[in-house]
Order: C-alpha cells, then sequence, then structure tokens
C-alpha cells in the first residue's frame, strides 16, 4: 500500500503511520494542505488521508481539489477527524470517514480496501 496523509499534527502523522505501517507499505505526508498535491501527483499513492480539521484549509476543501485535479482524481480519499463530521463528505468525493478514536486494526482494514480500489483506478487509467 501507498498511502499519503494530511494533516495539521506532525505527531497524529507519527503515530498512524506507525500504526498502519506493514511490510512493504510506504507512507509519506504533509503538515502543510497548501502544497500537498504536489507531493501526491509527486508520490502517485493508491489512498490518501485527509485530516477534517486543519487551520490553513479544510479537508473537504483539500479533497475537493484533489478530485478536480486530472492527474490525482482517481486516488480514493479517507477523511479523519476527531469526531462526527457536520457536513456530507461524499459531495466532496471522499470515499470514506474514520474517526482517530477508532482502533487501529479497524483504520488498517479501510485504508488496504481503499488502496485496493486506488490500485484498480490507477490500472484502469493507464489502460484507457
Amino acid at each position: 500500500m501507498k498511502c499519503f496523509i494530511v494533516d495539521d499534527s506532525q505527531l497524529y502523522i507519527d503515530i498512524i503511520a506507525q500504526a498502519i505501517a506493514s511490510d512493504g507499505d510506504i507512507i509519506k505526508s504533509t503538515t502543510n494542505p497548501n502544497n500537498a498535491i504536489e507531493q501526491i501527483i509527486e508520490f502517485d499513492p493508491d489512498v490518501i488521508v485527509i485530516d477534517y480539521i486543519m487551520p490553513e484549509k479544510s479537508g473537504t476543501q483539500l479533497a475537493d481539489e484533489i478530485n478536480q485535479n486530472k492527474i490525482t482524481s482517481h486516488i480514493p480519499i479517507l477523511l479523519i477527524s476527531a469526531g462526527e463530521i457536520p457536513c456530507d463528505y461524499r459531495n466532496y468525493g471522499i470515499y470514506d470517514h474514520i474517526e482517530k478514536s477508532e482502533p487501529i486494526e479497524s483504520i488498517r482494514k479501510s485504508l488496504n480496501l481503499f488502496s485496493n480500489i486506488g490500485k484498480i483506478n490507477k490500472h484502469t487509467k493507464k489502460i484507457k
């Protein structure tokens, strides 16, 4: 799995990356949502995890930008938050929502599922 994480807390990025990583997984991240798209394009992940609340740009705003970009629009996005999200995140092209308090095994299963979808999307995109 190739996962890209965008969260304003480097501590949380470190915790989630360490918890979800297994042999062969590659995880990259940024705490700056303003330059995330460039890094995502360079890394070409299978799945993206974005924090819902960040001071510079909301997770839904970033997800909308990712989905409007022809290069990144095929990558599944998961929104992660400390609680409920007061909007319908699916309107922003977000595949699912994860709560930070969920058990790590549950988060890992979601990431693996959507990573597989991302791999299929990437392969399908190359065929066209």
